[in-house]
């Protein structure tokens, strides 16, 4: 991410069009929803049988509890069978994610819930059909969401999901000229990216640490470091890593470090990883993000050692504010 874009005159449409932007440009998608009554090996068949990496759970009632998402299960999955300490009773290994949930609901205590308590972890948020694109930018940026359902106003039911994702395409590919409104912004020039206490694992650590700490600070990556290398930034464990286990016949939990669980599960290149630096200009991360299908990337000093993450609602955050300050300055 070396390359630099010198952005010209700043345009000041960009409010306008958030306000008056149509969700009704974000494509329909099949929307199902789990309830939160099915047990945890059918919640993790339904999504995979869907092929989706996430789903929103109802209760009893119909209402709307979270979102389940596959790398939260695997994460927990794994965590809870390197907690459990049955006595002659070992987990199993080298078998599939399947394999391990049934195995989990036999034998580990407090399995039944967790349809529902890993869905709480990524909280239920929704807008009418005839918001604006702003109302789902701010609803994003400010309430740590990273997904937003669109209710239709007579059936009372999603009608479809505004993703990340689909929102970073919006502004790259549909609406570029939005992006001007970040004029010269760089990484440094915005204050973020940095962070005093970032976690990271060593890429000769149990591989099961990383996923430990993803699941206890609920982080969707964590930075890998080199410590023959000074500490400097090599690979990165992500949420996709994660899901990416749903397909495996049969992957090893426990024995592998950190570089063997990369080499396994990113075969082609286990250490690629997208970095910044305090001058990268923060239309360049946009454009990185929208490329390579990521929602972060991590902030390197001139060592090269990770010192903080810039996420994706961090940004959308940063560009609504940016926009309002504009169109404020003009009328």
């Amino acid at each position: 991410m070396s390359k630099q874009h010198n952005v010209g005159s700043v345009v000041t449409e960009g409010i306008g069009f958030f306000k008056e932007g149509s969700l009704e440009d974000f494509p329909e998608e099949d929307v199902f929803e789990i309830d939160s009554r099915l047990s945890t090996v059918s919640a993790f068949e339904k999504l995979v049988e869907k092929g989706f990496h996430s789903a929103p759970v109802t209760d009893a009632k119909g209402s709307h509890v979270g979102f389940l998402d596959l790398a939260d299960m695997v994460t927990y999955v794994i965590n809870a069978l390197h907690r459990s300490s049955a006595p002659g009773v070992e987990p199993p290994d080298n078998v599939s994610l399947k394999e391990l949930i049934l195995w989990m609901n036999r034998h580990v205590p407090d399995s039944a819930d967790i349809t529902v308590n890993l869905s709480a972890r990524n909280l239920f948020r929704s807008v009418p059909a005839n918001s604006s694109v702003l109302d789902v930018l701010t609803l994003m940026s400010e309430k740590n969401v990273k997904r937003v359902a669109v209710i239709d106003p007579v059936s009372h039911k999603i009608v479809k999901l505004i993703t990340q994702s689909s929102i970073t395409k919006m502004l790259i590919k549909d609406h570029e000229e939005v992006l001007k409104l970040l004029g010269n912004a760089t990484v440094a020039s915005t204050n973020m990216g940095f962070i005093d206490d970032m976690k990271t694992v060593s890429s000769t650590a149990a591989a099961v640490n990383a996923f430990e700490a993803m699941d206890k600070y609920s982080i969707s990556a964590i930075p890998v470091i080199d410590r023959k290398q000074d500490n400097k930034l090599v690979a990165v464990i992500s949420d996709t890593d994660l899901r990416a286990l749903v397909t495996k016949d049969g992957f090893k939990v426990y024995g592998i470090n950190v570089t063997e669980f990369l080499k396994i599960i990113k075969p082609d290149d286990p250490f690629k990883v997208f970095s910044v630096t305090s001058k990268t200009p923060i239309v360049d991360i946009f454009n990185v993000m929208n490329d390579n299908h990521i929602h972060r990337v991590f902030t390197t000093n001139d060592k090269g050692q990770v010192v903080g993450v810039i996420t994706f609602k961090e940004l959308l955050g940063f560009l609504v504010s940016k926009a309002k300050k504009k169109y404020i300055q003009h009328n």
